[in-house]
């Protein structure tokens, strides 16, 4: 059998002679380059040899004249297979150095075999012509080759630059596209930020929830905390958990896209509605292999449309209301007018205590009439004096006649109260209204307490207020220990005909009428209460007229100043949190924040030497105050906490006091009663800080 020597350095083209010749009863050995092929050849010598001519260590031509100078292979026929030196000067070189045959892949089989065939039966030629047509070989062979090796370089050459042309275009036009791909991502960031909107992902295969940078924002998450889809659901408030993850599991399971609004509790315990868009992706199958979409936060988009409902709500009642005061107001007045001509011709005792009491009665419902139409006008023109101390003296008898014996009336009025201007039939009414509710929260009796004194309202107070501007005013609490309220109630009770009370027993325009009223009067209202734990209203009046003002808080006492103490502010309100923290760095202070209970027992733990006071809010979620300061007392029975609550001492300040904590501020604070409070709590005996 013939053995066959195959060199090349293509393991294609090792593996296609392979099974070519193999196939035709050939017996074949290979070398991957022309080195390797002498010393196989050496070791057991060939009947045929066929190579390849541009392969690494050895090339071809080089094995062709050593193979040629070899005395024991130069017999050997030698048969040239290339693809890549395929020029006439390329066969002439190879032959002149005494190849046997030429060929050009690729080859078909039948042709090759038969170039086998040929140059086998016909053996190999002995010399080099070069060797038998030149006094010089080497010369004529080295000039040859080098010609070929010029003229194959510059081929190279050419082809190089025409691809590096050709790479150097397509990256210009990566570039370009990298960079507009950059430009659109920045583009497509900070619209969803603008627009609170972000993406997700489900892959199906693995339950694997990917979320967007946006996305994670919604829920006060950062992106290494992204949520799983349990996680999600979650965060939905109870009442929608249902309906989403049936939405949900529809796109899942039969592609089906969807378009749900839910209201969620984030990380931060803030509660937001959020709407939830989905489709499918399907594979070339058909099925669904991901689920994806969007989520935004329409939040202002629903409070908007809550405000508007509530204002057209408001405006028809108020066109309501006054219509009705009209057409009571015409039914009145005749009565009004035909009582006294009635009087002077009566004589009889019984009717003329009868024409009184219709006259009594008449006087009160044209009084109502009058407050009627100042609640459908929005406004009121008439505006005087206000003796705050009076008002509170008439409502004082009135609670003590009227009210139960069960509730317990207390006031606490500053006996230097500043003056104030408005209505003093309407700011009546106001505190009439807000007596008969504390009334009515405490079936059970309780204490009923009015205080009523001065205060500043500067920028941090103001902040945390709503619309309220900064200034003097004059504060009315009204403060109960009823039943108290739960945050959705609380966060309707001033919308017009909402009612917690039996029908009958409220009409749902009381706190709306006190809204409207006080906001004529250019004041504002916070409200605080907690289930089981009672409600406080303060209302806050504007001053008029001159007053003593306190001394501007640029210049604080040099003690409320602070000594690089760090103290741990916990708020879940983050305008709350984020303006105590620049007043109280703006005055010494180094601060630390956390968002609720479990948010700041990590943060003392981590920094319990350092830490010197703990000022603190009572409602958070997660875990409340009262809860938070019992940990906190267990890891240092020293710390210094103080409590901000917007109850008494029967509510938040109440049960903050049963978990140990001893100081207090009332919400909101201005910046020297918190300044003054945290000065006085780290200089009582024992009260140094940590540093020191």
């Amino acid at each position: 059998m013939t053995r066959v020597l195959i060199v090349d350095d293509g393991e294609v083209n090792l593996h296609y002679l392979r099974a070519v010749l193999e196939g035709n009863a050939y017996i074949v050995d290979a070398a991957r380059n022309g080195a390797e092929a002498l010393d196989l050849a050496r070791r057991t010598r060939p009947d045929l040899v066929i190579s390849d001519l541009l392969m690494p260590v050895m090339d071809g031509y080089t094995l062709l004249r050593q193979w040629k100078e070899d005395g024991d292979l130069r017999e050997v026929p030698f048969l040239v297979y290339t693809a890549t030196y395929t020029e006439p000067e390329d066969e002439r070189l190879a032959l002149e150095l005494g190849a046997d045959a030429f060929l050009v892949k690729p080859t078909e089989p039948e042709e090759l075999l038969a170039k086998i065939r040929e140059v086998r039966d016909r053996g190999a030629v002995a010399v080099p012509s070069m060797e038998r047509n030149s006094g010089s070989p080497e010369e004529g062979v080295l000039e040859a080759y080098n010609q070929v090796l010029v003229r194959k370089l510059e081929q190279k050459m050419r082809q190089l630059e025409e691809s590096n042309a050709a790479l150097q275009k397509e990256i210009g036009e990566r570039t370009r596209a990298k960079e507009e791909l950059e430009r659109s991502s920045a583009l497509l960031r900070i619209a969803g930020q603008a627009a609170r909107l972000g993406g997700w992902a489900l892959r199906i295969e693995d339950g694997t929830l990917t979320w967007s940078e946006e996305a994670c924002a919604i829920y006060d998450l950062g992106r290494g905390d992204a949520p799983t889809l349990e996680e999600a659901v979650h965060y939905c408030i109870p009442e929608y958990r249902e309906k989403f993850q049936e939405e949900f599991e529809a796109c899942v399971r039969a592609g089906e896209p969807f378009d749900y609004e839910f209201e969620i509790v984030t990380a931060m315990g803030r509660r937001r509605w959020v709407r939830a868009i989905g489709e499918a992706a399907r594979d070339s199958a058909g099925s669904v292999v991901r689920i994806q979409g969007a989520l935004q936060d329409v939040s202002d988009r629903r409070n908007l449309e809550e405000t508007l409902l509530r204002a057209t709500r408001m405006e028809s009642i108020g066109l309501l209301a006054g219509g009705m005061a009209h057409d009571l107001s015409n039914v009145l007045t005749p009565i009004l007018l035909s009582i006294h001509p009635l009087k002077e011709q009566v004589e009889d005792e019984m009717l003329q205590e009868s024409l009184a009491t219709i006259e009594s009665c008449a006087l009160r419902g044209a009084e109502m009439v009058k407050h009627v139409m100042s609640f459908a006008r929005g406004i009121d023109e008439t505006q005087a004096r206000v003796d705050l101390i009076e008002i509170l003296g008439d409502l004082g008898r009135v609670v003590y006649d009227t009210f139960p014996d069960s509730v317990r009336f207390r006031t606490r009025i500053s006996g230097d109260l500043w003056d104030l201007m408005g209505d003093s039939t309407q700011l009546h009414q106001v505190l009439m209204n807000l007596f008969v509710n504390a009334r009515d929260a405490m079936p059970d009796g309780g204490l009923l307490t009015v205080i009523a004194e001065n205060i500043e309202v500067d920028d941090h107070y103001a902040a945390t207020s709503g619309d309220a501007v900064p200034g003097p005013y004059v504060r009315v609490s009204v403060v109960d220990t009823g039943v108290g309220m739960s945050p959705e109630v609380l966060s309707r009770i001033f919308d017009p005909l909402f009612t917690t009370k039996p029908p009958g027993r409220g009409t749902g325009l009381g706190l709306s009428t006190v809204a409207v009223i006080v906001h004529n009067h250019l004041g504002f209202i916070n409200v605080y209460s907690e289930e089981g734990e009672g409600t406080t209203f303060r209302l806050h009046f504007p001053a008029s007229g001159e007053v003593e003002r306190a001394n501007p808080l640029e210049s604080p006492p040099e003690e409320w100043k602070g000594n690089d103490e760090l103290l741990l502010v916990v708020d879940d309100e983050a305008a709350v949190r984020s303006l105590t923290q620049q007043t109280l760095e703006a005055f010494g202070y180094r601060v630390v924040i956390a968002r609720d209970g479990v948010d700041a027992l990590r943060a003392f733990e981590s920094r319990a030497d350092d830490i010197d006071l703990v000022f603190t809010d009572t409602t958070m979620p997660n875990m409340d105050g009262p809860a938070m300061i019992k940990e906190l007392l267990r890891l240092d029975p020293e710390v210094r906490i103080i409590v901000a609550s917007g109850l008494g001492a029967d509510g938040g300040e109440g049960r903050a006091a049963e978990a140990g904590a001893k100081y207090f501020v009332p919400k909101p604070y201005t910046a020297d009663v918190l300044l003054a409070a945290i000065r006085r709590a780290l200089s009582e005996e024992g009260g140094s800080s940590k540093d020191e």
